[in-house]
């Protein structure tokens, strides 16, 4: 059994060997374009989902929520007066802001109390 492991890498570059030196290159390339793919597939599908969590008034509002978020070690993004943060922190999140009567962004009570039978949520 021992003998047989032993005997592949040399049957392997012996296969090497009998190729053209277009299907080596060919092999190198879908080799290294598989590689990279997954590399890249790999560093996108690990960054963290940022999801909006409230559109601030002011620069004012925007310093409480960041300082609230911060204080209590949640990730954010900040864009023109949006802040967002990791959408498996939202939940807490707006608890947290609620807590200091800043509204968070989405579904508000008033939404809520305009729906009737002939709306949907979409609406």
């Amino acid at each position: 059994m021992l003998d047989r492991l032993k005997e592949i890498p040399s049957k392997l570059l012996e296969i090497w060997k009998g190729w053209t030196k277009k299907q080596k290159t060919m092999i190198v390339s879908a080799a290294v374009v598989f590689i990279v793919a997954v590399g890249i597939l790999a560093f996108v599908l690990s960054r963290p989902n940022f999801t909006e969590l409230t559109v601030c008034d002011d620069y004012k509002q925007m310093n409480s929520v960041t300082t609230l978020l911060t204080s209590n070690n949640y990730e954010y993004e900040i864009e023109n007066l949006t802040v967002k943060v990791k959408k498996s922190d939202l939940t807490n999140c707006k608890m947290l802001i609620a807590s200091e009567d800043i509204q968070p962004s989405g579904y508000t009570f008033e939404d809520a109390m305009k729906s009737d039978l002939t709306t949907t949520e979409s609406d």
